[in-house]
């Protein structure tokens, strides 16, 4: 905790400025004590922003254009503009949002970006520095206006756990022609951020790492490569045969696809890791994703759980961009455990709706039961009550729709009555089970088909 941080709790702390005061001496000592006896080893408390709309590899506030073959590895949007030119030739590997609510949010959400990152504390003001040939450790550096890059900017770690870089420059940011960003022991570009006054240039040939946040614009010139993302808050994007990856840190995108049965638009919710997701179920291949930040540090697994509704099956799971970072699948659960990889592990989840029959329970009033008398049943889960009727027919339930397949029917049996029989129609094959005394029969259901089980107690 820093000491903007300290006396921004000790405010709370003390609402009543009378009170501040006749505090303020203690505190004063104190933290006099602290700076004398720490180590001087700077620790900065530089945090990486919120991220509301993480799947945006591209996102432009007038226009986005592009020329050449250039190829997105993530969403694409626009917003308030409407205009997206150059795709095709350029291929879009996620989904394109020209002016529509998930583009209006994404700039919403990039301004928050933005000014979270405005707001935090410099470490070091590099102004009138060429960031080429220097290497930095995590922390917040400041330039007062414009930021260049000739060169090689190294970012180093140095073992951090979470390592966050933040530039903060005054005005323009630019690059010279095969300039480049190199992360090395481990260091992220998820965890890398240009917030930039004006606007950003890359150059010819650039090879780029971190998130860039412009207040105005961001051209990437020909040939130039991104892994990170590029935003525009109030200005164009401009693209030229480049390659642009989205790496988002620990991050799962889970994708839901409509299969057999199932209606496009039906919402499924997921537990992704603790965190709570409703996505709706999309045509095939892709259907319909969202993202979901995973609050862990460095490699690890994430265990996503898909609530199954009554007569729906999980019949796949996929990963990517590997089918290696699935570790596991319980189809019959709705689980999956997935590797979290350096980019976005998306996660597809494909259901179909499971055959169903018909299934009917009647009772019949044995000797010593009077007719009428009501005996409550569980057909495959579900509560059903039936009065006892006069032999050979007795009284029948309504219809009940249940998956098909093996079905188990209980009979809550009354003190002093017995189940002497359990029979079927339309085939006595379809009782694959009973236990009498337990008052539970297993049958088979049909797709399509009608089974009737009579009790007879």
């Amino acid at each position: 905790m820093n000491i903007r941080h300290s006396l921004y709790l000790f405010a709370i702390a003390f609402p009543d400025p009378r009170l501040r005061n006749r505090m303020a001496f203690p505190l004063g000592a104190a933290v006099a004590l602290l700076l004398l006896t720490a180590s001087f080893n700077p620790v900065f408390a530089q945090v990486a922003p919120p991220l509301g709309s993480p799947g945006f590899a591209i996102l432009g506030a007038s226009t986005v254009t592009n020329t050449g073959p250039t190829i997105i590895n993530g969403d694409l949007g626009v917003s308030p503009g409407t205009a997206i030119t150059g795709f095709p030739p350029g291929i879009v590997n996620g989904t394109m949002h020209a002016a529509d609510a998930a583009a209006a949010q994404a700039q919403l959400d990039a301004s928050v970006s933005y000014n979270f990152l405005a707001a935090e504390a410099c470490t070091t003001n590099l102004s009138g520095t060429d960031l080429g040939g220097l290497t930095l450790t995590p922390g917040v550096y400041c330039f007062n206006s414009s930021a260049s890059l000739t060169g090689t900017l190294t970012l180093d770690p140095q073992g951090s756990p979470n390592p966050v870089f933040i530039f903060k420059i005054g005005s323009t940011l630019t690059t010279a022609s095969n300039s480049a960003v190199v992360l090395v022991n481990g260091g992220k570009a998820c965890n890398v951020y240009f917030q930039v006054g004006s606007s950003a240039a890359l150059g010819t040939g650039t090879q780029f790492m971190g998130n860039i946040f412009a207040n105005a614009s961001v051209t990437l010139s020909t040939n130039a490569r991104l892994l990170g993302r590029a935003v525009g808050l109030n200005g164009a994007v401009t693209l030229d045969s480049n390659v642009v990856s989205i790496q988002t840190c620990n991050a799962v995108q889970v994708c839901k696809v409509a299969g057999a049965g199932v209606a496009v638009g039906t919402p499924f919710t997921f537990n992704v890791a603790g965190t709570p997701v409703t996505v709706p179920a999309g045509p095939a291949p892709l259907g319909t994703c969202a993202f979901v930040p995973v609050t862990v540090l460095g490699s690890a697994t994430a265990v996503i759980t898909e609530t199954l509704p009554a007569g729906i099956a999980l019949t796949a799971v996929s990963t990517l961009p590997s089918a290696g970072l699935l570790i596991s699948s319980n189809l019959a659960a709705g689980t999956a455990t997935v590797t979290l990889s350096e980019v976005i592990t998306t996660v597809t989840f494909i259901d179909a709706a499971v055959p169903a029959g018909i299934v009917q329970v009647c009772k019949v009033a044995g000797p010593g039961v009077a007719a009428g008398t009501n005996f409550t049943f569980n057909i495959a889960g579900t509560p059903v009550t039936v009065p006892a009727g006069l032999a050979p027919l007795g009284t029948c339930s309504a219809p009940l729709t249940v998956p098909a397949g093996a079905a188990v029917i209980t009979e809550t049996l009354p003190v002093g009555t017995l189940l002497t029989g359990v029979s079927t129609l339309p085939s006595a094959g379809l009782l694959i089970s009973s236990n009498l005394a337990a008052g539970t029969a297993t049958v088979t259901v049909t797709p399509g088909g009608q089974t009737i089980v009579t009790f007879i107690n």
